[in-house]
């Protein structure tokens, strides 16, 4: 939780503005079980960048919810899964 309130803080800092709206810990913090500060951070960006798309398109982008991180880690843990198992030739 701290690392992705410090990413968060980060990003909000460097923004200078509010990206995201109050997170549900309780529903986030367990599917990211055993991800690095780096991984994290990376989720957070995505999440971002889904939302700058749809601001480019014309939409309205909103902050970044608990359901756009939890989309985001879905999205994230499936390509690692892949690649782990393109890596050792599991996947033919």
């Amino acid at each position: 939780q701290e690392i992705l309130e410090l990413a968060r803080k980060r990003a909000e800092t460097a923004a200078g503005r509010t990206l995201f709206a109050e997170i549900d810990y309780r529903s986030v913090l367990p599917p990211m079980g055993g991800m690095s500060g780096a991984e994290i951070s990376e989720i957070l960006g995505r999440a971002l960048e889904q939302k700058v798309h749809a601001a480019g398109q014309g939409r309205d982008a909103g902050l970044v919810t608990t359901q756009d991180l939890l989309h985001q880690i879905d999205g994230y843990r499936r390509i690692r899964e892949m690649v782990e198992k393109i890596r050792y030739g599991q996947y033919l």
